[in-house]
């Protein structure tokens, strides 16, 4: 099972409460984020997405067309989750030419 602690930063949030833990009474290591769970699933989604395009674009040195082939979706699909995640204008890290 992977926790809370193994994902990155950008999965915790300021607000915080215990998970509760196997066995009563036990101290728990995990923290889990307060909130209604479709929004910390939805924020946590756009993050993870977010992370995904942009390390893309980095391999890729900015070629949208193929970031797109290596997350295995169309073009125009990360073309509009780029803009629906305010990442149209992204710069990336152009590879040396």
């Amino acid at each position: 099972m992977i926790t809370l602690d193994e994902l990155p930063n950008a999965f915790r949030e300021d607000q915080e409460v215990e998970a509760p833990s196997a066995q009563a009474g036990a101290p728990s290591p995990t923290r889990i984020p307060v909130g209604p769970m479709k929004d910390i699933v939805r924020q946590h989604t756009e993050n993870l997405e977010k992370e995904l395009i942009l390390r893309a674009l980095q391999e890729t040195g900015g070629n949208v067309t193929k970031a797109a082939r290596r997350l295995e979706i169309s073009r125009k699909s990360l073309q509009n989750k780029m803009k629906d995640l305010g990442l149209r204008d992204a710069p990336a890290e152009r590879a040396p030419e």
